[in-house]
């Protein structure tokens, strides 16, 4: 393979999985063609903008996060929009980037299971603040710090109702329009431009029916805190609480809960795990690495020595086995959790197909689901039992790495798991072949024909004719 520069490799490599599709050996040269454009130049000039307020803000660079989008503006706000994720085991970090005004919002989901703020939760109420603040011209002119400083909305969960000090003198007089006394907590660093909102379970109540409620007292807790901040740095004081509040309220709710009951069965999980021609390449390069590492050696073998026990054959297995073992081992341990719930989809997939099939083939358009119906059954063994042999490889060798685990990092496992099915099945099935005959001296092995006999067919679901 050859080419002028490496980041011309790399792109290919970026755009198209490999540079290379695996094939024969030949002699022949693989020539990779200039890249049209600077990939990495392109990506260092969208981001450049967030990059900064990111700076300034003191939190890493755009090329830090794993996952990083850019959004386009909702209708009358303006500026670069980008959102940033990053996951770990101790949770999830979501930010939500604006330069006008230049705005970064922080917030870290519920770690519970069916919480109501969780990772989808908490990212569509960063993305409705981060709309409110970027439309509202007067909620972005009180956002936006004189000295061109980028705002910091830190935003967090809790599962405890806010309690008042018991030093606190009681608030008897203070309820809300509702009769009910409403507790907030925040706070406001002045010195670092950075805002804290931490809601409880009676402030996410408020959002309940049409969320107006909840709406309205998080905009006048937002207003008095950058109000603080502002005043902290010895700026204006920004947008009077009036006109702020009454631009925040012309705004639709930053979140809407609705709750609905009914009895029907849980639905399954669908089974989507891609399945291409490039995550196949990177399971053979995988192999091939781990082959290479286990010293098998490079040959051509035929037949009987080919598969002869302790042969190149089991050679090939071991070496896969150890490079999928050694996968596994190093994916974060919610891979055992993700695995399961793959093998769930997979197997509920295949029982939906193979019912649609068993229809569609009883059906007077039979011929046209042949094909079909075989493409089917062999894609679905194919995944259910990769998904096993990754199961149950992942209950032996536990997985206690810091690899992410994903939809990709999964379906690569799969591909793996594939090669070493195929090299398995060919290494057991000849090493469970008996062994030749031995031909004593002077007997002649022969075969008697039957010229009269009829072929004897055998009931079945496909009435094959079997020979005798």
């Amino acid at each position: 393979m050859a080419y002028d520069d490496g980041l011309d490799a790399w792109t290919a490599w970026h755009h198209h999985a490999t540079p290379l599709l695996p094939g024969p050996d030949s002699d022949d040269v693989v020539y990779v063609p200039a890249a049209p454009h600077d990939e990495v130049w392109e990506r260092a000039a969208d981001h450049a903008a967030t990059d900064r307020v990111l700076t300034v803000a003191g939190l890493p660079a755009v090329r830090e996060f794993r996952h990083a989008r850019r959004t386009l503006p909702e209708a009358g706000a303006s500026g670069t929009h980008t959102d940033l994720e990053h996951h770990t085991d101790d949770g999830t970090l979501l930010i939500r980037t604006s330069t006008v005004p230049p705005v970064a919002i922080v917030a870290v989901p519920s770690p519970h299971r069916g919480a109501l703020l969780d990772a989808s939760g908490m990212a569509a109420f960063a993305n409705s603040l981060r709309t409110t603040l970027t439309t509202l011209a007067p909620v972005t002119a009180h956002a936006t710090l004189p000295d061109g400083t980028p705002l910091v909305i830190e935003v967090t969960v809790t599962d405890q109702p806010h309690q008042l000090p018991a030093t606190a003198k009681p608030l008897a007089d203070e309820t809300d329009a509702a009769g009910e006394l409403l507790l907030l907590r925040g706070g406001a660093d002045p010195a670092a431009a950075r805002i804290g909102l931490v809601i409880d379970p009676p402030l996410l109540a408020a959002f309940n029916g049409d969320g107006q409620r909840g709406h309205d007292t998080l905009g006048m807790l937002v207003h008095d805190l950058i109000t603080q901040v502002r005043t902290g740095r010895d700026a204006s004081l920004g947008t009077d609480a009036d006109t702020f509040t009454a631009a925040w309220y012309t705004a639709h709710p930053l979140l809407l809960l609705a709750g609905t009951t009914h009895s029907w069965p849980a639905s399954t999980p669908a089974y989507t795990l891609p399945r291409t021609p490039h995550l196949h390449a990177r399971a053979l390069r995988t192999a091939a690495t781990a082959v290479r590492r286990a010293r098998v050696p490079a040959d051509s073998w035929h037949g009987a020595d080919a598969l002869r026990p302790g042969g190149p054959a089991e050679l090939l297995l071991h070496a896969l086995e150890d490079a999928l073992a050694n996968q596994i081992s190093s994916h974060q341990p919610v891979l055992l959790g993700e695995l399961a719930r793959q093998v769930n989809a997979a197997w509920a997939q295949r029982t939906r197909s193979l019912n649609e099939t068993a229809v569609n083939l009883a059906a007077p358009w039979a011929a046209n689901w042949t094909n079909e119906a075989r493409r089917r059954q062999t894609e679905a063994a194919t995944a259910t039992s990769a998904l096993h042999l990754l199961l149950q490889q992942a209950l032996i060798t536990a997985p206690t790495g810091t690899r992410p685990v994903d939809v990709l990092a999964v379906a690569e496992l799969v591909a793996l798991a594939e090669l070493v099915l195929d090299t398995g099945i060919t290494a057991v099935a000849a090493a469970r072949r008996p062994p030749p005959a031995r031909r004593e001296p002077g007997h002649r092995p022969h075969r008697r024909v039957h010229p009269h006999r009829q072929p004897r067919r055998r009931d079945g679901p496909y009435g094959q004719v079997h020979r005798r």
